[in-house]
């Protein structure tokens, strides 16, 4: 994604505007992970992305 602070891409919107709406966002998907975090599912599913990413990371070292 470009940047969404630059460009004609925001519609003529204010950059402040965008920013806002950025910064909303974000409290919103932190508001999100912090509900996630309370469950126990969650961090076994990120425990199995992170030995993934383990194995992921190994393989391109040993290239």
């Amino acid at each position: 994604m470009a940047c969404p602070l630059s460009g004609p891409a925001d519609g003529g919107k204010p950059k402040w505007a965008t920013f806002k709406a950025l910064r909303n966002g974000r409290k919103f998907w932190l508001w999100r992970a912090d509900r996630i975090k309370r469950t126990r599912p969650f961090w076994l599913f990120l425990g199995q992305c992170q030995k993934e990413q383990g194995k992921k990371k190994n393989m391109i070292h040993r290239k």
